[in-house]
Order: C-alpha cells, then structure tokens, then sequence
C-alpha cells in the first residue's frame, strides 16, 4: 500500500519535470526562430554637416557693472587713519563727512607745523655749529701737521749735529791717546772748555771745538 503510493508521487514528480523541461525546450526553439527571422536594420550613411561661423577678435577691456539696489551701503574694508607725528589739527578737509569719496592724493588733516619748524631751524644751528667745529679741527690738524714736520726737521738736525760732536769727540780722545804716548806724560786739564795742557814744558795741548 505504502510502496503503491510511494510510486504514483514519484511519476508525478517525473511528468511535471517532463513538461517544465518541454515547455522550456519549445520556449527556446520559438526565441531562436524569431532571433532567426528579425533582420539587420540597414546602416545609414554618415555625411558630416559644416557650419558657416563669423571669426572676430577678443580685446581685453574693462565693462563697467551698474548695480541699481535699494538700502544702507556699508564699505568693505575699515582702515584706521592716523598721522605720522602728532600736534594741533589746524584744518579738516571740506568734504569729510560719512558717506563722502575724496579723491586721491588729497590732504585730509593740517597740522600746527610751527613746533616742527622750529625743532628743524635747531637741527640747522646744530649741523652748522658741527661743520665750523670740523672747520676748525681740519685747521688746527694742518697745524699740527706743519709743527710735526718743523720738530722732525729739528730732530734730524740735532741727530746730524750729534753725530758729527760724537765722531770728533772719538778723534779728539785717538789724538790724546798719540800725544800721550809719544810724550811720556799725562795731559791735565787746563783753562777753557774742552782744553788740554801738558804739566811740563814740551807737552802738547788740544783742544775740542
């Protein structure tokens, strides 16, 4: 009984398999029938179009924006102003009010420039008073200099003189040297600077200019 029903499920199984696989087999012979009977679309012919242009040349320049708007401006950068010395504000530029544009290069404050005008007339007096100082030191320099050049000429002749006083006193003392040997006797000193004279008649006396 059990064995009978065993074997009637399992036809059932293998007829469903049967035809699923039919069916799937007549599927795929229908597809490639048709794949077989649609033909290849025909290829059209590639023409390049050309185009008419106008060529003109760019120049670089400047467009002015206009923007018309409506509300309060305020300014993109705020820049601190401040003069480079300090004193009494003499004047204000006219058109120095919130809102206004002032040309370039134009003068915004005046100062009192009486303080600075008198610190520079001082500066003057000082430079001028340095200058005569140089003045007077390149002078007393000149001086110097001609001083120094009379002292080295009174130098060189007191060196020359005392040459010459040095090589006749080294004369004067081989000539005393000859007179006392050929004499015998010893020379004393006598009258006058530089004289020599013998003690005894017959010596010899020398003197030294």
């Amino acid at each position: 009984m059990d064995f009978q029903k065993f074997r009637t499920g399992n036809r059932k199984i293998l007829f469903r398999l049967t035809v699923c696989s039919a069916l799937l087999g007549v599927g795929i012979a229908g597809m490639a029938a048709l794949a077989s009977l649609k033909k290849p679309p025909a290829q059209a012919a590639f023409q390049e179009q050309t185009y008419k242009v106008e060529v003109l040349q760019a120049h670089l320049e400047d467009v002015p924006v206009v923007l018309t708007g409506y509300g309060e401006a305020h300014s993109v950068r705020l820049v601190s102003l401040s003069s480079e010395v300090s004193g009494r504000v003499l004047a204000v530029h006219p058109r120095w009010f919130v809102g206004e544009i002032i040309p370039k290069d134009e003068v915004l404050f005046q100062i009192d420039p009486r303080d600075y005008e008198a610190a520079l007339a001082e500066s003057h007096a000082v430079v001028s008073q340095l200058e005569n100082t140089v003045m007077r030191l390149e002078k007393e320099w000149a001086l110097e200099k001609r001083r120094l050049s009379v002292l080295q000429r009174t130098r060189d002749l007191a060196l020359a003189e005392y040459e010459r006083l040095k090589r006749l006193y080294e004369e004067s003392r081989v000539g005393d040297q000859v007179c006392r040997g050929s004499s015998g006797k010893s020379l004393q000193p006598g009258r006058g600077s530089g004289a020599y004279s013998g003690t005894e008649p017959g010596t010899v006396s020398h003197t030294i200019a």
